[in-house]
């Protein structure tokens, strides 16, 4: 029985797992250096039953083999289906819970961690960047914020097949989940909540006007501990003994503003008010924001529309964090002294070459899944009034990315000078 990740040649496998669960892999189909290839066996009765079941939450029985470099790793696990409405598209993202605990020694993820314990983890997350037509602005979002220095999950890209057929194009992200943090933190003694919705935005209120009074700890699901110090935090923040100084002793102000900063380079509208994890440490009793589900930037909105750059002082006080301190401090004043050393971490040119680097490495693996998911998403958008890539969709698929790849350089080219008009136009 095969309990752990393991190292094994580049053969041809034949794999049993329960009554009629087979899984073969050509030896022609295994992975370079730059994308990788993951296999999913699960049965086609089993994954049609996912398909068909989006909202399930049951987790079926698979075996995962990964392609990374020169070398192939295999174990037992479970998949199912990942996200919230993205659970509907016909491109599924997918979650994988591996059997046992595994030690990836950094292969999965181009980027290393910084600490050796981030190399152990349990799921890993198959997201299918159905709403990002250039598969890319997941990874260069957290890119940024590993820049900014903001704890932020691993990414990388791998081609996925599904019981031997391929399946398409996604992101392997680190998932965040309470093993993780057992692991870097080297404790349990922490609470781990994730934002999924527009109310997990530190209020008792939604940002949406009309929507009901919340809890605060309503839009947020709760994967470690309890919600006790999210719900008191905001109903302290909301009350009038709450001050500037005092919040500083609940939250690193570095590591609030980096996060807010990540978010508004690249216009990121929902990781304010969703798209996050509240992870609060109770040995230190301090809390910070880490993020998650990046696709909605550079540019592009979730529905497609191409999206102008939103005044700061609306975007920030989305957050009751960014909310209370734009009321009761010059936030805005402290982004300006910061543009250009922000500028700097960022660094527009380096970014630029990456993103050229990207667009080298994964071009073919871009094309074959735009061929194979191109017309299928765009007809189901029509369904939900997301027109907005129609006159592309006629067109090539490559002219079609590379002209989300130029879109993105031309939001990357003006952003600094755009954030330099807002804080100073509109400053308070």
């Amino acid at each position: 029985m095969i309990n752990q990740l393991y190292s094994i040649p580049f053969i041809f496998l034949a794999l049993f797992m329960g009554s009629g669960c087979i899984m073969t892999i050509p030896e022609e189909q295994s992975g370079d250096a730059t994308v990788h290839k993951i296999f999913i066996d699960l049965g086609k009765t089993e994954f049609d039953y996912l398909n068909n079941h989006p909202q399930s939450s049951d987790k079926i029985k698979c075996i995962f083999t990964g392609y990374f470099g020169d070398k192939a790793h295999q174990c037992y696990g479970k998949v199912c289906i990942h996200g919230a409405s993205s659970r509907e598209y016909p491109k599924k993202s997918l979650r994988i819970h591996f059997e046992e605990e595994l030690a990836c020694d950094n292969i999965f993820f181009r980027f290393p961690p910084v600490k050796s314990s981030r190399n152990k983890f349990k799921q890993l997350i198959l997201n299918a960047n159905a709403i990002d037509f250039s598969n890319i602005r997941n990874f260069l979002s957290l890119y940024i914020s590993t820049k900014l220095g903001v704890f932020t999950p691993r990414v990388d890209f791998a081609e996925v097949y599904i019981n031997g057929t391929y399946y398409g194009l996604y992101s392997i992200i680190e998932n965040i989940h309470k093993e993780l943090f057992q692991n870097v933190m080297g404790h349990n003694h922490f609470d781990l909540l994730k934002s999924y919705y527009h109310n997990g935005n530190f209020k008792t209120y939604n940002i949406y006007p009309g929507d009901p009074f919340v809890k605060p700890e309503e839009g947020f699901e709760l994967k470690h501990g309890t919600p006790e110090k999210l719900r008191n935090f905001v109903y302290w923040l909301e009350s009038d003994s709450s001050t500037v100084q005092e919040l500083t002793t609940f939250i690193s102000m570095k590591s609030f503003t980096r996060y807010v900063w990540r978010c508004y380079y690249t216009s990121d509208f929902d990781a304010l008010s969703k798209n996050f994890f509240f992870l609060y440490n109770k040995m230190c009793d301090t809390f910070c924001i880490i993020p998650w589900d990046a696709d909605a930037t550079f540019g592009r909105r979730w529905n497609g529309e191409q999206k102008p750059s939103v005044p700061f002082k609306y975007y920030v006080s989305r957050n009751g964090i960014g909310d209370y301190l734009i009321k009761n401090d010059s936030l805005k004043a402290t982004f300006l002294k910061e543009l250009d050393e922000i500028d700097t971490i960022i660094n527009p040119a380096q970014l630029k070459r990456l993103l050229a680097t990207l667009q080298e490495e994964l071009s073919d693996a871009v094309y074959k899944d735009m061929n194979r998911w191109n017309n299928v998403l765009i007809d189901y958008f029509k369904t939900r009034g997301w027109t907005h890539w129609n006159n592309q969709i006629a067109s090539n698929p490559k002219d079609m990315w590379h002209s989300e790849i130029n879109l993105i350089k031309e939001f990357i080219d003006r952003r600094k000078q755009e954030i330099l008009l807002d804080l100073t136009h509109n400053a308070e």
